[in-house]
């Protein structure tokens, strides 16, 4: 998919809005930011683990900030059981998530 059609379907929500894309795995969850104009803005990984989700948060709040953000929505593969772990912790921060294919 070309840069401006993520463009375009990044526009449908509102804007200023950042864009997380997790890559879950075993032991490092891989992350990528981009924003409502589809250039990336941060790139970082986080552990399987308390710590590491407590820095997923914190690091996407800074951004959100950083950016001056309305909101971060965060994206991942239900991939095993990984995404459910990571849902439960965006559900109790009231943050936006999808689940996409492959």
């Amino acid at each position: 998919m070309s840069k401006s059609n993520i463009s375009k379907r990044l526009t449908q929500d509102e804007p200023g809005n950042l864009y997380a894309g997790v890559d879950l795995a075993l032991e490092k969850n891989v992350v990528v930011v981009i924003n409502d104009q589809a250039e990336r803005v941060d790139r970082f990984s986080f552990s399987q683990d308390r710590s590491g989700y407590d820095y997923f948060l914190q690091r996407l709040e800074g951004l959100r900030q950083k950016y001056r953000a309305p909101e971060v929505v965060v994206a991942m593969e239900p991939s095993n059981y990984f995404w459910k772990l990571l849902a439960r912790e965006l559900e109790a921060k009231k943050m936006i998530y999808h689940l996409v294919n492959a």
